[in-house]
């Protein structure tokens, strides 16, 4: 059973394929130019985002530096030193502090000397543990900035600024206490993206102070991953989740001043927007180079459909040996191939014209050949000749010969030495021919070829070639209005005398020159040998030439 051949996709099919090699490779380098695009923009919002949590960073730390430089102000101003509380409160109250911060002063004992708070009671307990900012100040000599820590006299979640009293054999020490919101930046200070959120956390990593819901996670401690990550590194951007479980991307830098590390904190969508804005115009711009290369694809798919079913026709027309009309085409290489088939159709007609003529020139020539042939049959047996079946076979053999030579080129003209060279190979005596070089059409080179036959043929039994001296001389020449002249002379054979009568070959002769060499041969019987004179007419060749 033979195998089943699949159906040829068509022309349209291919032209889609064909769109969609350009267009998918296109998209895909487009897809990662658009990846790297995203990439490149989402690396961009990280580096805003870490650029404003520097920033907000810089700004905590601007405000903790004027508090600190106050703080060394009061501890080393002349009233804390003297111990002039009065003078010290009004000293503090130039400072201008919020309501909700202010300055205390205690010894080493811990006890409490000065408290500006308004929610400090009228008689603080005369000892009060000593954070362990204190402490550090008093070691340090100083001002020392704490983490997050509860007051003692207000039960508040505060930040402090300690600084040794420079000097005090009583280890005094000013606390500058601020209410941790205060230090949060302004919304004037950074360009916060939409939804943004301003998170400061402590060195034990607790919320200092929020900028959303400050009350509700003030010192929660980060998650266990933001932990880690936050120990990973000073600074950078990563993915998160917020303290109430949100997706956010964190933006942090830690502050070398105070050891606290400023976040900004915004939610993931905020990041992933613009990328994926810029993923759905890519995806957008895909689908319609997707459409509109296959729209264009169906377009010039048609437009070559039709182009192509017209030459499909003219080939059609071509082989049914119609006629294709030349006829101008909107596609280059189409109208290349549809002016070959219609130069092609006209090459075809004319040949097959020239085809039709040569057939019937051929069925003319066949038609005398046999009429021929039948004159040969006739003469040859017409007497009780016991050589009449090799006469008969001889004059056969003749014009087999000159059919061969004819056949060799294709029945084109063929040049007069060569019919001589031909036709008289077999002649086996002494005979010389020269004349110029002429191309004789097929017909008549046939005749010819006859006539030298008959005329060889009579010289070996009657002429000169019968004796073992004698020789024959064949000539021609080609006159100026285009004729040929024709020469045989024999010598050195018997002795000639006119016959009494003309046998088959001479009327043989006499009919092939008039009827198909258009001219007449004259016989001379001169004692020393037959002498033989003619003129042909060359036959136009036109007739007989085949291109094929």
């Amino acid at each position: 059973m033979g195998m089943i051949r699949d159906r040829p996709a068509s022309l349209r099919t291919v032209l889609v394929l064909f769109a969609l090699c350009i267009i998918l490779p296109t998209t895909l380098a487009i897809g990662g130019m658009v990846a790297w695009n995203v990439m490149q923009v989402r690396r961009s919002h990280e580096a805003e985002l870490l650029a404003t949590a520097r920033s907000a960073s810089k700004a905590v730390d601007i405000k903790m530096v004027q508090l600190k430089t106050a703080a060394d102000a009061l501890a080393t101003s002349e009233p804390v030193i003297a111990q002039n509380w009065g003078a010290a409160r009004r000293r503090i109250e130039r400072l201008g502090l919020p309501s909700d911060s202010w300055v205390a002063v205690s010894d080493q004992a811990g006890r409490r000397l000065l408290n500006t708070s308004p929610l400090a009671g009228p008689a603080p307990p005369p000892r009060l543990p000593r954070p362990a900012g204190v402490q550090a100040a008093l070691r340090s000599g100083r001002a020392v900035i704490s983490d997050l820590f509860v007051g003692a006299s207000t039960g508040q979640q505060v930040v402090a600024i300690d600084r040794a009293v420079p000097g005090d054999p009583n280890q005094k020490v000013v606390s500058l206490i601020v209410a941790p919101r205060r230090l949060l930046p302004s919304a004037d200070e950074l360009a916060l993206p939409a939804g943004a959120i301003i998170t400061i956390v402590d060195r034990s990593q607790h919320v200092i102070a929020r900028s959303s819901g400050h009350e509700r996670f003030q010192g929660v401690s980060a998650t266990p991953h933001m932990k880690a990550i936050l120990n990973r590194r000073v600074e950078d951007v990563a993915a998160s989740r917020s303290l109430d479980g949100r997706p956010t991307v964190v933006a942090y830098s830690r502050s070398d001043l105070t050891g606290w590390t400023t976040m900004v904190v915004v939610p993931e969508g905020t990041v992933l927007q613009p990328v994926l804005r810029n993923a759905g115009a890519f995806v957008l711009l895909a689908a319609i180079l997707l459409l509109l290369g296959i729209g264009l694809s169906r377009i010039f798919g048609n437009v070559l459909i039709r182009e192509l079913r017209a030459l499909e026709e003219d080939a059609v027309r071509l082989g049914h040996g119609q006629k294709v009309e030349r006829r101008p085409g909107r596609i280059e290489n189409v109208e290349t191939v549809q002016s070959a088939l219609s130069e092609a159709s006209a090459e075809l007609r004319q040949r097959a014209s020239r085809q039709e003529l040569m057939i019937n020139e051929l069925n003319h020539r066949v038609k005398n050949t046999l009429a021929t042939v039948q004159g040969i049959a006739v003469q040859t047996f017409r007497q009780a000749d016991p050589d009449a079946p090799a006469k008969f076979d001889h004059r056969l053999v003749a014009l087999a010969a000159a059919h061969d030579l004819l056949t060799k080129t294709s029945w084109e003209p063929v040049d007069i030495r060569s019919v001589a060279e031909g036709c008289l190979e077999a002649s086996g005596g002494d005979l010389v021919f020269t004349g110029p070089s002429i191309l004789l059409p097929p017909h008549a080179a046939l005749a010819l070829c006859m006539c030298l036959h008959e005329l060889v043929t009579n010289s070996l039994k009657y002429g000169a070639l019968s004796s073992p001296g004698g020789k024959v001389f064949m000539s021609w020449t080609l006159t100026d209005e285009g004729e040929i002249d024709f020469l045989w002379r024999e010598q050195g054979g018997p002795p000639v005398r006119t016959p009494e009568r003309r046998g088959f070959g001479s009327r043989l002769v006499d009919r092939l020159v008039k009827t198909e060499l258009g001219g007449h041969v004259e016989r001379e019987f001169a004692p020393e040998g037959l002498v033989i004179t003619g003129r042909f007419v060359l036959p136009d060749s036109e007739r007989w030439r085949n291109s094929f």
